[in-house]
């Protein structure tokens, strides 16, 4: 439910700044080995560790080429074409992408407020899976799979949370506790950011204080400073 408002939330701002349809969706959620997880995705790929203050630890965040390539291409001013063979990332693409990450920090942020107030920070990029230990390899960790789609392309976006990461906050990962925790109402914060966006908002307005009829000759026959008696009442207006 998390990652589902999450997906939500960073599909909106991807289509806005990739000017093109993006759906970030939930496809599976799973406990695996760090070890198995590492042996199922592509080498070279695009890996992103990133800190979850005040938990201590790192996660992760793992783009298929794919759909990192076309991101990364449709950032650069290109139509968002896939690279055409699997390869590392340059010094630029990387600098590109991590402006990006950061931006979906900020939304992960905003997900997990509803549980807790956590603070995720980009860590590095890595092409490499096998040069990302954030973990010893036989580790549980959950894996939350989500599917991509960016255009005409698709590709799968993983994150990785080892356990030991969640481990002091385990107590508050049920439907329960979100639900307990909706019920409260948005935060200040949130009640801000809702105010300033709908006051950007343009709404046409009319006003309308009162009619009369007249006959076309009437009409016609108007000049100025002549006088259209209205159907509403001084004091029914003052009210």
């Amino acid at each position: 439910m998390l990652h589902e408002t999450f997906g939500r939330l960073w599909s909106s701002t991807l289509s806005g700044v990739l000017r093109n349809y993006v759906s970030l969706s939930v496809s599976s959620v799973d406990q695996v080995t760090y070890q198995e997880f590492i042996q199922s995705i592509p080498n070279p790929t695009i890996t992103a560790t990133f800190t979850l203050t005040p938990l201590e630890g790192k996660a992760l965040i793992e783009f298929s080429p794919t759909i990192g390539f076309p991101i990364i291409d449709r950032l650069l001013g290109g139509q968002g074409q896939s690279a055409l063979q699997a390869r590392e990332l340059t010094e630029i693409e990387s600098h590109v992408l991590s402006n990006l990450i950061d931006e979906g920090m900020v939304l992960l942020r905003e997900a997990w407020r509803s549980m807790i107030d956590l603070h995720p920070e980009l860590h590095d990029i890595e092409s490499n899976p096998l040069f990302v230990q954030i973990v010893p390899p036989s580790d549980m960790i959950l894996l939350i799979t989500m599917e991509a789609r960016i255009g005409n392309f698709s590709g799968i976006l993983n994150l990785v949370y080892p356990y030991v990461l969640l481990e002091p906050i385990l107590s508050l990962l049920s439907a329960q506790t979100l639900y307990a925790v909706g019920q409260r109402g948005a935060t200040e914060d949130t009640r801000e950011r809702t105010r300033r966006v709908l006051n950007r908002v343009e709404l046409p307005v009319t006003v309308e204080l009162g009619t009369a009829h007249c006959t076309m000759r009437e009409l016609l026959e108007l000049e100025p400073s002549d006088i259209i008696v209205l159907n509403t009442k001084t004091t029914t207006i003052c009210r």
